[in-house]
């Protein structure tokens, strides 16, 4: 549980998430997890060690207009965590920073550019900055072509290409199929030429596939690839640790080319032969959910709330469960009550559980309870459920010191009622 206390103090989210400290405490280095070769991991240890510069220094003068910045201070902000940047948190503050950036490097900063390009395309889709549309797209078209467009590099576009797409092709229904063609040949081309991972391969498949979706180009050869990769994942990986990283994507991309039985074996067999099942049970929910089957994504999302390893773990996915009860079995307010109250009572005396996502977790329970309690008339058992909240969340230390907001959450959802 004091994962969570600590991912929210230093403000990480994803894993692996590597971060450099100084002697002080002051962050000198984060690294997202993109799928860096191990030179670039090398490289930039070596730099962050060798400037002692903080990264707040850093992003404190590249957002100011005079950039005091020597090159090893640029690749350090190119390779950056921009994901899990809050300071300089998405929309315009962030573009510009990004433009400013990408002409300060040096010309042989090469590869530092064109992530920076890959990124600054990101946070204008993320933030919608019209007025950069046309600049976005000119650099995106430039990064594309750049021997330098790697996997790494692009790698959090190609997981949202969708909304990238949206984005530089606005209502051109014709750019839109024009730049999915040109993308999904350039994915093809990272498929071939790099040496990718197992999970790697499965996430540029499934940008090629949805980019192939957006383009009406030829799509048979790549769906057979994309199947016959996610059954050879499943069939041949037996380090338990690889299986956990890779079969969700496996299943998510059978299921986006539309393979739906073959999706639904996948899912079922990381289920039998993973050593945390509820990992998979989750995102099989889902599936089954999509599928219409509502009774099956409420069955398995109970069992991967039951058989949740942690429970930090088993909180987020017991809001989830709580959701699908609400919507199919919201007249049985003793059954959502029960339920409920199993789950706030495992948590007492557990240190460190109202924090990072436990919180947001928390937070969507009482939105949900607030709605469900309104809708059906449930005021007494909402307030009950209130009280359970108030109590559990004062047994916890770290929620106590910082007034971590649990119990005034409660608060909140006492109040509705």
């Amino acid at each position: 549980p004091l994962a969570q206390f600590w991912a929210e103090r230093l403000r990480a989210h994803g894993y692996p998430t590597l971060i450099v400290f100084d002697p002080s405490g002051k962050e000198l280095l984060r690294l997202p997890p993109s799928g860096l070769p191990v030179h670039r991991y090398t490289e930039l240890l070596t730099t962050a060690f060798r400037s002692q510069r903080p990264l707040s220094e850093l992003t404190s003068v590249a957002s100011a207009w005079r950039l005091d910045l020597n090159a090893d201070d640029v690749r350090r902000l190119a390779f950056h965590s921009w994901g899990q940047e809050l300071v300089l948190g998405a929309g315009p503050q962030r573009v510009g920073l990004m433009r400013r950036l990408r002409a300060a490097i040096p010309v042989e900063y090469a590869d530092e550019s064109v992530r920076l390009d890959f990124w600054y395309v990101l946070s204008c889709a993320r933030s919608g900055e019209n007025s950069e549309q046309a600049f976005a797209l000119r650099q995106f078209a430039q990064s594309l072509e750049s021997e330098h467009a790697s996997f790494a590099n692009q790698y959090e576009c190609l997981v949202d290409c969708r909304a990238v797409l949206d984005y530089l092709a606005r209502e051109d229904c014709d750019l839109h199929v024009q730049l999915a063609r040109r993308w999904r040949g350039n994915v093809e081309r990272l498929l071939v030429a790099e040496r990718l991972g197992t999970t790697e391969r499965l996430i540029a498949l499934f940008a090629a596939v949805q980019l192939a979706s957006v383009s009406g180009t030829e799509r048979d050869a790549l769906h057979e690839s994309a199947r016959a990769a996610a059954l050879a994942a499943d069939r041949e990986l037996t380090d338990p640790s690889d299986r956990q990283s890779a079969l969700n994507m496996a299943g998510y991309l059978l299921w986006e080319i539309g393979t739906y039985s073959e999706a639904d074996a996948l899912f079922r067999s990381a289920i039998e032969r993973s050593a945390a099942p509820a990992y998979f049970m989750q995102p099989y929910a889902r599936f089954l959910r999509e599928r219409g089957d509502l009774e099956g994504a409420l069955t398995w999302l109970a069992r991967a709330t039951h058989e949740s390893a942690g429970p930090a773990t088993r909180l987020t996915v017991f809001s989830k469960y709580l959701s699908a009860l609400i919507e199919l079995r919201g007249r049985r307010a003793s059954v959502i009550e029960q339920e409920t109250t199993i789950q706030l009572e495992a948590l007492r005396e557990t240190e460190g559980m109202f924090c990072g996502r436990c919180h947001d977790a928390l937070k969507h329970m009482v939105a949900i309870l607030g709605a469900w309690g309104v809708q059906h008339d449930q005021h007494a058992t909402v307030r009950r459920i209130a009280a359970l909240l108030k109590s559990v969340s004062l047994s916890d230390p770290i929620a106590v010191s910082r007034e971590a907001g649990v119990a005034a959450a409660a608060r909140l959802l006492d109040s509705i009622h």
